[in-house]
């Protein structure tokens, strides 16, 4: 029987590249092997949507799904019931700890009703086992370590060092980069390293106040989107790439999974992707900001003596294209 799955959430072609880039690399590796009856269509009343596929598909693929409003989510529960007595499978991916939005009662229900009752609960991370209460040999369990983005590994220019630390990606509170700044400063300790803050801030507010508190010959803060090309160089010109990531509901980085083939030293939280990464000794880890500067001071290649190891092999083991094939063996 040709599997015909939904996927959630969707977009038109052009958005979804944009805007989705993990659904856009997902729905490329689920049309190795699937129909997806909805791709390219706009979402339309939310999860009201699944109505318009719910006999045109035999499998639902839920992202985010916690994120949603309250009434939303009671539609979500008479679907799910009607999804049971029709034989639908439903596929739940866990991407973090609690819902970014709407993080009420109701949505922290449903992650765990989620956890208990969908027929497939898609894990990135090995850290997502003890928060969902789950066991890795559970059947229903579909562990693969979050795909990298990128083709290739490597390939940087080689270039001087300019930056102690580049820090790049979405700029928002929960990022922690302020939080880690002002230790550098109650420390006195903003001129002793080059820190390069690149990425679109969440509000003009937020730049304008870092720039004048932290800004300075030593820290570079810009408010932009990076390109590609850019971002090599950036990298290239770095001694480390830093994480300072500090929201409490972080399991997952599309920025560590774009950082880490480029083989630049990565230094992240103790969380999450970023744990299991430093377990295997890919990256290095911390749980204070000055464990941070304890890695900053000894010699960069330090930490990259497993990554050109180990890595290569890893990294080969983990694309999209790996992901779409593990997929299409493990939902029946």
């Amino acid at each position: 029987m040709e599997k015909k799955i939904y996927l959630y959430p969707m977009r038109d072609e052009a958005a979804l590249k944009a805007k989705s880039p993990y659904v856009a690399h997902l729905s490329g590796a689920l049309l190795k092997h699937f129909k997806i009856v909805n791709y390219g269509n706009n979402i339309k009343g939310g999860i009201l949507d699944v109505t318009r596929y719910f006999f045109k598909a035999n499998i639902f693929y839920f992202n985010w799904i916690e994120n949603t409003s309250v009434p939303q989510i009671c539609f979500f529960f008479l679907f799910f019931a009607f999804a049971k007595v029709f034989g639908k499978k439903v596929v739940w991916a866990h991407h973090n700890v609690h819902p970014h939005r709407n993080n009420g009662k109701l949505n922290r229900y449903l992650i765990k009703f989620l956890a208990k009752h969908a027929n497939y609960v898609v894990l990135h991370t090995t850290e997502s086992l003890p928060i969902l209460q789950l066991k890795q040999d559970d059947k229903r369990v579909v562990y693969f370590f979050h795909p990298f983005f990128a083709s290739a590994i490597g390939g940087l220019p080689n270039l001087p060092k300019e930056y102690d630390l580049l820090i790049w990606g979405n700029i928002r509170k929960s990022k922690g980069v302020d939080g880690f700044m002002q230790y550098l400063a109650d420390n006195g300790l903003l001129n002793r390293y080059k820190i390069n803050i690149t990425g679109k801030f969440e509000s003009e507010e937020l730049y304008k106040r870092m720039s004048a508190a932290y800004g300075s010959e030593t820290i570079t803060i810009n408010n932009k989107f990076i390109s590609a090309e850019e971002m090599d160089m950036l990298h290239a010109k770095s001694r480390f790439v830093f994480f300072p990531y500090t929201g409490s509901s972080v399991l997952n980085s599309g920025a560590l999974l774009t950082s880490l083939p480029k083989g630049i030293p990565v230094i992240g939280p103790n969380v999450g992707g970023f744990k299991e990464m430093g377990q295997l000794g890919f990256i290095a880890t911390y749980n204070t900001p000055a464990e941070v500067l304890q890695y900053v001071d000894k010699p960069a290649e330090a930490l990259l003596q497993n990554w050109g190891t180990m890595f290569p092999p890893y990294f080969e083991k983990h694309s999209w294209s790996d992901f779409g094939d593990y997929l299409n063996n493990k939902l029946k």
